[in-house]
């Protein structure tokens, strides 16, 4: 599968912590480039949850790094962790020289400068 068609098979859905947020976004788009289910490794029911699961593991950094394990420079279908204005820290997916990413207001792309941090998803089919 490429990216295109990970991108594709999300079924678009009201914006929902948990369901589809970013967090959910990412994890699934990787689990379709991989065929390994990133999404039980990132599992909460409401924004309180996804914030305790963030703040226990040290910041949005270190709970991806103990998720998605290799840094390094993200190529096109890697996960990446961007800080946007006004919205703040927001999980995505690297693609040409944007982020692809859900919002509360959908699937939204932005400017790839926005990067803080990669994730290589080694084990591509």
């Amino acid at each position: 599968m490429n990216v295109k068609q990970a991108f594709n098979s999300w079924s678009r859905r009201k914006f929902e912590y948990g369901d589809a947020d970013c967090c959910s976004f990412v994890a699934h788009v990787a689990s379709e480039l991989t065929g390994e289910d990133y999404r039980k490794y990132i599992t909460y029911k409401s924004e309180s949850e996804a914030y305790d699961i963030i703040e226990s593991h040290g910041g949005f950094e270190a709970l991806m790094d103990s998720v998605f394990k290799v840094r390094g420079e993200p190529q096109d279908g890697d996960p990446c962790l961007a800080k946007l204005p006004v919205v703040g820290e927001i999980m995505g997916i690297k693609y040409d020289n944007t982020i692809v990413c859900i919002t509360k207001f959908g699937i939204s792309q932005f400017s790839d400068r926005y990067i803080l941090a990669g994730w290589n998803l080694c084990h591509r089919q």
